[in-house]
């Protein structure tokens, strides 16, 4: 990823923006559903894309992609720069940055472990088990039990110097019961 941040920024380096940037998000989403010990979600996807944005002449342009391809890079910084001329043209004050220090840093959520490198059998199967738990009580007809699971990787570099890392988790589990008497 740091190749593409770095490609990213010499490109725009080369066609003289004012500012730019780069995002690049990775983001894994893991949601499993249980409902009477029967898995009725169980789905593990990731989905990976960037956006650039440029100031050029006062004017904003933003494009994204989510082709990690340099030829798409390419394609994708020259159309960001088309907006910004296009949106410079319609400005009634050109956009002015105010001095902004340069980062490098890496931030990740603290955690103890990983919930992606827990298996995917272990998770399912503590989820039977809420549901045991709950369908003991023979009022409940209905148990439902659930893990959603969020990991978002986020790469960001500027033309000013900047290159931040971040790691983002956002974990959630629950259940519900539905009990039905007269």
């Amino acid at each position: 990823m740091k190749d593409f941040l770095k490609k990213a920024v010499d490109i725009m380096k080369m066609k003289k923006v004012s500012f730019g940037d780069i995002r690049i998000i990775e983001e894994r989403i893991q949601n499993i559903i249980v409902k009477n010990r029967e898995i009725i979600e169980l789905k593990d996807d990731v989905s990976l894309g960037f956006g650039v944005r440029v100031l050029v002449n006062g004017g904003w342009g933003f494009s994204s992609s989510n082709n990690m391809s340099e030829s798409e890079l390419e394609k994708i910084v020259k159309n960001a720069i088309d907006v910004a001329k296009a949106s410079s043209t319609l400005r009634n004050l050109r956009v002015k940055l105010v001095p902004e220090p340069v980062y490098q840093d890496i931030w990740k959520t603290p955690i103890l472990k990983d919930p992606f490198l827990v298996s995917i059998e272990d998770k399912i199967n503590m989820l039977y088990s809420i549901n045991d738990i709950i369908l003991k009580n023979s009022k409940v007809k209905i148990a439902i039990s659930k893990i959603n699971l969020v990991k978002t990787h986020k790469y960001y570099a500027s033309t000013e110097g900047s290159d931040i890392e971040q790691i983002f988790y956002y974990t959630g589990a629950g259940y519900s019961a539905t009990a039905i008497d007269n």
